[in-house]
């Protein structure tokens, strides 16, 4: 019976060990965890994303870092550098592994700037799409813009991006008002084989952005377009050609 005893009571302590090894084991874990991004968002602007990216790996799990946003952002900051490091591959694991939604909106928007990267310029269009469905998406406007310039450069590109343009034709300040981009829309749909009306059609005659596409576009038009012009559209041009201080152009450029 004392036997029995001796081996209970070295059980009992064994197991007492035991707990209090795990407790005081997980203190330090619990103690260090992770209360600001300042180093890594340091390394991200010095262009140190090998550091980041090495740092980051070992720090995936939400109870490594001290609140839920911080964590959201890490894994955020993580997807931007692999993407400038060229991983489009794990860049795009890590962003559709977060199912949280309080940053849906940079999710998708570094979900389009991965795409892009990766050639995959259809989901990407498709990412553009539900991102301008966002109440933020003003804020990625100018961005979308110059993603649009930089990467949809040729006839393929047009055909793929027509459709997009064409579903935000009546909000013309978000991409129609570029001349740059209103020249893919027309040339997108000349090769989707789709007549645009005048009103779409001479946007890019009201919006040159320097001289020569000034010029460009005025010869494009026929004398049947330009007697289609409302004084706004005029008007819209002249602005647009003094805020570029296209001034001697401007005045060669009025009927006497």
């Amino acid at each position: 019976m004392n036997l029995l005893n001796l081996f209970q009571s070295v059980k009992n302590f064994l197991l007492i060990c035991i707990f209090f090894t795990i407790l005081f084991t997980s203190l330090p874990v619990l103690a260090h965890k992770i209360k600001s991004l300042d180093i890594f968002i340091n390394f991200y602007k010095n262009n140190d994303c090998h550091t980041l990216v090495k740092k980051l790996e070992s720090l995936t799990q939400r109870t490594a870092w001290n609140s839920r946003d911080l964590w959201l952002r890490s894994r955020l900051l993580h997807a931007k550098c692999e993407i400038k490091l060229g991983d489009q591959i794990n860049a795009l694991k890590i962003l559709n592994a977060i199912e949280e939604k309080e940053f849906s909106d940079a999710i998708i928007y570094q979900k389009i700037r991965a795409l892009l990267k990766s050639k995959k310029h259809k989901q990407a269009a498709k990412n553009f799409e539900i991102l301008l469905k966002h109440p933020k998406k003003k804020f990625y406007l100018e961005s979308l813009r110059e993603d649009i310039k930089r990467e949809f450069v040729n006839d393929e590109d047009s055909i793929l991006i027509f459709s997009l343009l064409q579903k935000t034709k009546n909000n013309k300040k978000w991409f129609l008002k570029d001349f740059k981009i209103h020249s893919l829309y027309v040339r997108g749909a000349y090769l989707n084989g789709f007549k645009l009306d005048h009103k779409t059609k001479n946007l890019g005659w009201q919006f040159p952005y320097d001289e020569k596409t000034a010029r460009t576009s005025h010869q494009k038009m026929s004398e049947a377009d330009l007697k289609k012009l409302t004084p706004k559209n005029i008007t819209n041009r002249i602005n647009n050609l003094y805020k570029l201080h296209l001034h001697k152009y401007l005045i060669d450029h009025i009927p006497q």
